[in-house]
């Protein structure tokens, strides 16, 4: 059995894969399952999880004490974001696995998408309701993350430009399908889901921006370690 672990930012573009890979035969995707539910499911050649980093999933074991902690910032800040809103943080209990222990498991392989910070780190603060400095900080985490897991173990990651998912969707997860070992149907790939139409994916939430117009963005003007990191990512993505 092979084991999928699908990461990214949140509002990055994470859902929109989960949703297009699963339409494919012999594999089970579950979205945001924290617990050891999902890869228990039988039946499927492939089985995996959708998780956001660093909110949902984090790279290394967390130890109990900085659980705990977490635990704590998220009972204390949820009630005051529902008073107060974006100037305070909804922050999340990361899973007990993190992305390390995934990749402990039978056949791991991680796909790990990535997009423009303009679009991400809006959406955050819009939908998500979250104040710029927490959207920010999301972003600059995320890039962390995925560079040292590709960096790390560079045979069983894969890299995904959202907007080239969103421009050829029956190619980039035509190459997936390849790198995880199962056949790839493009039929299976219309057909609707609760959130859009598999067969007409909006190209247009790519942002159309050049990759010099994404470098410029508050995040990467603060961080540029993370910049360089994002331009090596973007140049390795699949397709």
């Amino acid at each position: 059995m092979k084991h999928v672990l699908i990461v990214g930012a949140p509002r990055s573009g994470t859902s929109l894969l989960t949703w297009l890979l699963g339409s494919q035969d012999g594999i089970a995707l579950s979205s945001e399952v924290n617990g050891k539910a999902w890869y228990r499911v039988v039946g499927h050649d492939v089985v995996g999880v959708k998780l956001c980093v660093p909110e949902q999933i984090q790279l290394r074991p967390q130890t109990p004490v900085r659980r705990n902690l977490k635990r704590i910032e998220k009972h204390l800040s949820r009630p005051l974001h529902r008073v107060f809103g974006p100037p305070f943080h909804r922050p999340h209990t990361p899973a007990k696995m993190s992305i390390e222990d995934f990749l402990e498991f039978e056949n791991p392989h991680v796909i790990c998408v990535v997009r423009d910070p303009h679009e991400v780190v809006g959406s955050i603060m819009k939908r998500g309701d979250e104040p710029r400095w927490a959207a920010q900080r999301m972003y600059k985490s995320a890039i962390d993350i995925i560079y040292s897991v590709w960096n790390e173990n560079p045979d069983r990651v894969s890299l995904v430009d959202f907007d080239k998912l969103v421009e050829r969707p029956a190619a980039i997860v035509g190459n997936l399908c390849r790198s995880i070992g199962v056949d790839f149907d493009e039929e299976r790939l219309s057909g609707y889901t609760k959130n859009y139409s598999r067969s007409s994916v909006d190209s247009k939430k790519g942002g159309g921006r050049c990759v010099e117009s994404k470098l410029d963005h508050p995040v990467f003007r603060k961080n540029p370690d993370v910049s360089e990191k994002y331009r090596v990512l973007i140049n390795h993505c699949d397709g």
